[in-house]
């Protein structure tokens, strides 16, 4: 059976502009991969794709042409009113949409264990934060997110607040769910702005958790390279259905400012092709990958140092990509990840007491984790 052919604007404008083996009187330096320097000769089968905006290529911060449709089938795919490529990261989502949307001087409510960008954005927007704190499990000391109680109790303090910025899911993959939330700012007259970036993969559906974009919030945005098959840096903003024009406007006025004037094609054709992967992928990939993670997980139950979070009986939503390992012996979680790492196995991230393995959206195999040696911990 002949698999159906990706609709992928942009890779395959690119792929057909390769083909003409063109002649490079133009940037960048490497002239289509003709000029390697010596120790990065595997680069040479990827280079033809680092083009610039030269002629049918389109430009990201003037979309006529592959980038635009490209960008049209992101926003199709994700249902939202537009979507836009970030080759800066989701950081640079969170800047842009912080920026674009508050007034210097505006109170905006930020919930406590936000990324440092989101910081770094209320700083840059000249707004008033007023932080929000999350709620804690209790068996692990993870933050949450923030309850819909807590937001109440900020409205009567502050009914001047014109903007929710939330986090979600947290870094772990663990969550409460956000539409009451979000239902409840937006009543209140709030923007929200969601830093999702570990959720690009949540349109998928069950069982993974529901995408705030799909309940109602005004911007997300998504770390594409963090669970899709996309370059580091690549990521995705997308505007909801609330948003008005001269706001939208704005996002792209304010993305045009902080991402780069020459933004790779390299990661765009990655957000391009990771957005026909997701389109594409099929219940059968996702039952098989399901299945490899819960045998990952149960032979890392066998090992007597360590023991699996379950959070599927935690009342939590939870994301099945990530596994949180928690150490119960004498080592520390800082401590499990570097005996790890000697063993050849590097994990995501660690903290006091746990260690967060990020799987991908195949079967995964299980590795050597058993043959490491907790014999003395």
């Amino acid at each position: 059976m002949t698999e159906p052919t990706l609709n992928m604007p942009l890779v395959q404008a690119i792929q057909r502009h390769s083909q003409t083996k063109p002649h490079s009187f133009h940037v960048p330096g490497h002239k289509n991969g003709s000029i390697i320097p010596t120790g990065l000769e595997d680069f040479k089968n990827i280079l033809h794709y680092d083009l610039t905006e030269i002629e049918g290529m389109d430009d990201l911060h003037d979309p006529t042409g592959p980038i635009k449709e490209a960008q049209q089938l992101l926003a199709k795919y994700y249902q939202a009113s537009e979507s836009f490529f970030l080759v800066g990261g989701t950081t640079v989502g969170n800047l842009a949409m912080v920026y674009a949307l508050c007034e210097p001087g505006d109170v905006v409510f930020v919930q406590r264990n936000s990324h440092k960008s989101i910081l770094h954005a209320v700083e840059l927007a000249g707004v008033t934060p007023v932080y929000l704190a999350s709620e804690v499990d209790e068996s692990t000391g993870i933050a949450m997110g923030v309850t819909e109680e807590i937001l109440q109790e900020a409205l009567q303090n502050y009914p001047e607040a014109t903007a929710l910025i939330m986090t979600y899911p947290t870094y772990y993959g663990v969550c409460r769910s956000p539409e009451k939330l979000i239902q409840r700012a937006q009543q209140a007259g709030l923007l929200v702005m969601v830093d999702e970036a570990h959720g690009a993969h949540f349109a998928i559906g069950e069982p993974f958790p529901v995408s705030a974009l799909s309940v109602g919030a005004d911007v997300v945005v998504h770390s594409a390279h963090k669970t899709l098959p996309a370059l580091t840096m690549g990521s995705y903003l997308h505007v909801g259905e609330r948003l008005h024009a001269n706001q939208i406007t704005k996002i792209k006025r304010a993305l045009s400012i902080f991402q780069s004037s020459s933004p790779s094609y390299l990661i765009m054709a990655s957000l391009d092709a990771a957005r026909a992967y997701l389109q594409s992928y099929t219940n059968e990939q996702l039952t098989s990958t399901i299945a490899s993670i819960q045998a990952i997980k149960e032979g890392i139950s066998l090992i007597p140092q360590l023991e699996v979070v379950q959070w599927e009986k935690s009342g939590y939503s939870y994301d099945p990509l990530k596994v949180t390992i928690k150490s119960i012996s004498s080592l520390s979680g800082y401590q499990l990840q570097e005996l790890l790492h000697h063993g050849g196995i590097d994990v995501e991230m660690a903290d006091e007491q746990h260690i967060l393995l990020v799987m991908g959206l195949e079967p995964m195999e299980k590795g050597e984790l058993c043959s490491v040696s907790f014999l003395d911990y």
